[in-house]
């Protein structure tokens, strides 16, 4: 899990860092879990 976290900081974030709220790890954590989990919604 860790080596996945530390290459996820490679990823570059093109969004306007003013209205950033999450930051882009988290997001594709929380995406990745809920692919694995089967989520539809």
């Amino acid at each position: 899990m860790q080596e996945l976290l530390e290459w996820m900081e490679y990823i570059e974030d093109s969004r306007q860092q003013s209205k950033v709220r999450h930051t882009l790890k988290d997001i594709l954590v929380i995406v990745l879990f809920a692919t694995l989990a089967n989520a539809d919604d």
